[in-house]
């Protein structure tokens, strides 16, 4: 699914759960963006490349974060059906291989996201996106309790 079949919530939920995802995993988020006309809208990880030679670890974390927008989702909506996002999902899938390990990172994330602290931050990132749009580095960092 497209981001342009979201409505303006859903989409906020699944770019807050990306970011807070790839934050939890130790990641840097650089901005995101719930624009639908932004070229560079979505969550931007600078640290974050399909191509880098990486341990099976790393790629499982990327697996989490690529999964992380959905699950936020239905976290949020368990009566959602898992929507393979045209984008998302097919990344994931190249880097696990199997089915078995799709689903196991699936569960993964839904159970990350589930932790009321983290759920907490998805909620706040979610709500200020819809209120500002983008958000830059300083300002997902106040939201998650950080400073840069």
């Amino acid at each position: 699914m497209s981001q342009q079949q979201y409505s303006d919530e859903d989409l906020a939920y699944h770019e807050a759960g990306h970011t807070v995802a790839a934050l939890l995993l130790g990641r840097t988020v650089t901005r995101v963006s719930i624009v639908r006309d932004d070229a560079s809208r979505g969550v931007h990880v600078p640290s974050f490349r399909d191509d880098a030679e990486e341990t099976s670890e790393a790629a499982a974390d990327k697996i989490l974060i690529l999964f992380a927008g959905g699950a936020a989702q239905h976290v949020r909506d368990p009566s959602m059906p898992r929507r393979q996002d045209a984008k998302d999902w097919p990344r994931a899938e190249a880097l696990a291989g199997t089915t078995s390990a799709l689903e196991t990172a699936w569960a993964r994330t839904v159970t990350l996201l589930q932790v009321p602290d983290h759920w907490e931050q998805v909620e706040r990132i979610a709500q200020s996106l819809l209120r500002e749009r983008v958000l830059d580095a300083d300002q997902i960092a106040q939201l998650m309790g950080r400073t840069r």
